[in-house]
């Protein structure tokens, strides 16, 4: 009985011990955590990083300032390659391109025409995102209900941007990609070349060309999109 009593004795010291150990422990944790943690966000100190780095992002960029270059009125001389191997329809094109949102993004309104469905009307609002640190843009027309969106990078010596585009296309009723690549020169774009995926096979095929000309006075861009 003694040596029953002694081992239960020895037994209730011991589990008091690891739950004082085990408590410690668990303090110690909590301390290191609450020293460790994120600094709390303060708007109103303008050197708080946070806020730093909201408002670099926040501040349109040369490539913002790049972008808003392009605006004004513009005519389009187009190819179309409705498939492969089709050869290309010649239409006409007008696009009016509106710095907007202090030279932020780039509006663009078309109207042109697409072979075998008639007039065709489009939309896009295009940007630089200086925290992700690409182009970014949506595009909507009066041939579908859905937006298309894409993602681009310029090339080193800035006279080529492409993008990257996904859709989800009616006639497969899956994801979609297209490519953009859209030439420059100082004074803005010059052209623009489209391939998309053919719908049965699956390759890329170039299914658009524009060649354009300015014919509208771009507005001068505000301070606020001169940017760095």
């Amino acid at each position: 009985m003694k040596v029953t009593t002694l081992a239960i004795t020895l037994a209730v010291g011991t589990a008091c011990c690891i739950g004082l150990a085990a408590s410690q422990d668990s303090k110690t944790q909590t301390a290191t955590k609450t020293d460790t943690k994120t600094p709390a966000f303060n708007p109103n100190d303008p050197n708080d990083p946070m806020m730093k780095a909201w408002m670099e992002a926040a501040t349109p960029s040369k490539f913002n300032a790049l972008l808003c270059q392009d605006a004004g009125t513009w005519s389009g001389k187009c190819l179309n390659w409705m498939t492969p191997d089709a050869a290309p329809i010649e239409t006409e094109c007008t696009f009016v391109n509106t710095a907007i949102m202090g030279g932020r993004y780039l509006k663009q309104e078309m109207n042109g025409e697409m072979p075998g469905a008639g007039a065709m009307e489009g939309f896009a609002i295009i940007g630089y995102d200086n925290a992700a640190k690409q182009f970014q843009s949506t595009w909507i027309d009066n041939m579908g209900t859905g937006m298309m969106n894409g993602t681009g990078q310029l090339s080193s010596d800035e006279k080529t941007l492409t993008f990257e585009f996904s859709y989800f296309c009616p006639m497969t009723r899956k994801q979609r990609k297209m490519r953009e690549v859209v030439t420059r020169d100082a004074a803005g774009w010059t052209a623009m070349d489209m391939w998309a995926n053919d719908p049965t096979t699956g390759k890329e095929h170039k299914c658009m060309h524009i060649d354009f000309k300015r014919t509208g006075a771009a507005p001068t861009l505000s301070t606020a999109a001169a940017g760095n």
